[in-house]
């Protein structure tokens, strides 16, 4: 028999099929439920009352949504770590994650497999993993990739996100141009996130494009 895990954790879902699976996977893998809830209401008010250590919470609750409840919590300054589950195979907007972390929350399909692994991490691993397993998620993202936009700054992550004028690029090798239609500051910025990406100012809305999903994902901070 496996030891019991320390730590409380709370389950707030609208589906007693999918607490049932998930009861049975956290208590294979050490853990245990202290309490569960479908509605959003009755979450925040345990969440407030009892601080557990973790809440994992269905993203869409009847009466209150789990991003009304976390931001309720967090104006209360409670310490309770949050992982938030979608019935998607893959998190909105974010394909091809199945796992981000934003803001500290954790955001995660609904896979059991999944949330005992963030449970894991929340738990007993050291920081480097949540990192590792989105670096595998991207299958074109080499390591000297990561490295290379990890050196960027938000300012020059949201640059590159806005790349959407093709005549805005063009001018870039244009003196007469460049200076009708880009600033010097922009004009300069550019150059420097080309040179940190071993690429041609020319070609970053081409790079920005074909590399869009992992400029979101370190744009929103999930590295």
């Amino acid at each position: 028999m496996k030891k019991e895990k320390q730590g409380s954790i709370f389950v707030a879902h609208s589906d007693n099929n999918y607490v049932l699976g998930l009861t049975i996977g956290l208590n294979q893998n050490g853990y245990s439920i202290i309490k569960q809830t479908k509605a959003g209401t009755e979450a925040l008010q345990f969440i407030l009352q009892h601080q557990p250590v973790v809440a994992i919470l269905e993203a869409e609750l009847p009466l209150l949504s789990a991003y009304d409840i976390i931001k309720t919590v967090r104006s209360k300054e409670i310490t309770t770590k949050f992982v938030v589950v979608f019935p998607t195979k893959e998190l909105p907007l974010l394909t091809p994650l199945t796992v981000a972390k934003i803001h500290d929350v954790y955001y995660c399909t609904s896979s059991i497999k999944i949330v005992c692994k963030v449970l894991t991490y929340l738990f007993d691993s050291p920081k480097s993993w949540l990192g590792n397993l989105i670096a595998q998620k991207f299958h074109n993202a080499t390591h000297d990739k990561l490295k290379m936009m990890q050196s960027l700054s938000n300012d020059e992550l949201t640059l590159l996100l806005n790349l959407e004028d093709v005549q805005y690029i063009e001018t870039l090798d244009d003196t007469s141009k460049s200076l009708e239609n880009i600033s010097k500051d922009k004009k300069d910025k550019l150059a420097t996130i080309a040179l940190k990406l071993n690429s041609n100012p020319l070609h970053l809305k081409e790079w920005s494009t074909k590399n869009n999903t992992i400029l979101k994902a370190f744009a929103l901070g999930i590295f």
